[in-house]
C-alpha cells in the first residue's frame, strides 16, 4: 500500500507544479503560449508558482533559474501531498466500524 501513495502523490504533485511550469514559462507576450489561461492557472497552481513568478517578472530570461526552483517545488510538493495521502489512509483504517445487530 505504500507504493500506492508514494506514485498516487508523484503523479499529482508532477501534473499541478508542470502545468503551473508552463504557465510561469509563458508569462510574457512573446510566448507562443501565452494567452488568457495564463491567468487563472497562475492562480491555481499560485502554492507552487509564488516564487517563480517574481523570478520571471524581474528578469524574463531567467528560464534555468525558473526550472531549478519549479523541480525544489515539486519535490516539495511531493513530500507534502504524501503524507497527507498516508494520514487519510491511517485515519480511515483506524475508524471503528459500528457493531453488528
Amino acid at each position: 500500500m505504500e507504493s500506492q501513495h508514494f506514485k498516487k502523490s508523484f503523479f499529482i504533485s508532477l501534473i499541478y507544479v508542470s502545468i503551473g511550469t508552463i504557465a510561469v514559462l509563458s508569462m510574457y507576450p512573446g510566448s507562443f503560449l501565452s494567452g488568457d489561461w495564463m491567468v487563472f492557472v497562475l492562480l491555481a497552481t499560485l502554492p507552487v508558482n509564488f516564487i517563480s513568478v517574481g523570478v520571471m517578472y524581474a528578469d524574463s530570461t531567467a528560464v534555468g533559474t525558473v526550472l531549478i526552483i519549479q523541480i525544489a517545488f515539486f519535490f516539495l510538493c511531493w513530500f507534502i501531498i504524501n503524507y497527507i495521502l498516508k494520514i487519510r489512509e491511517e485515519k480511515s483504517n483506524n475508524q471503528i466500524p459500528p457493531p453488528s445487530s
